[in-house]
């Protein structure tokens, strides 16, 4: 669509991917930057945080708030030669 627009990535428009699906952002024309997610850790982190709020309460678990899990960017070629411009 974006191209069919006439416009260019990267020049015109910084596209960007989440989930880093294997084989995915080679079919996209530049190849998709995009950012990998550590699925083990967020599936560990909430395991742990309901098996905590079980224990100590016996009750309902709390909301997850303030839990985290980092993620790792896969820079393609679609953002080389970007700027930053307002």
């Amino acid at each position: 669509m974006l191209l069919g627009r006439g416009l260019k990535i990267p020049g015109d428009v910084a596209v960007l991917g989440y989930d880093n699906m294997i084989g995915i952002s080679e079919l996209f024309i530049p190849a998709l930057t995009t950012v990998q997610l550590p699925y083990y850790e967020i599936g560990r982190n909430a395991a742990r945080h309901l098996i905590e709020s079980l224990e100590v309460s016996g009750a309902q678990p709390s909301p997850a708030s303030g839990l985290s899990a980092g993620g790792q960017g896969i820079v393609m070629s679609d953002l080389q030669g970007i700027t930053h411009q307002r």
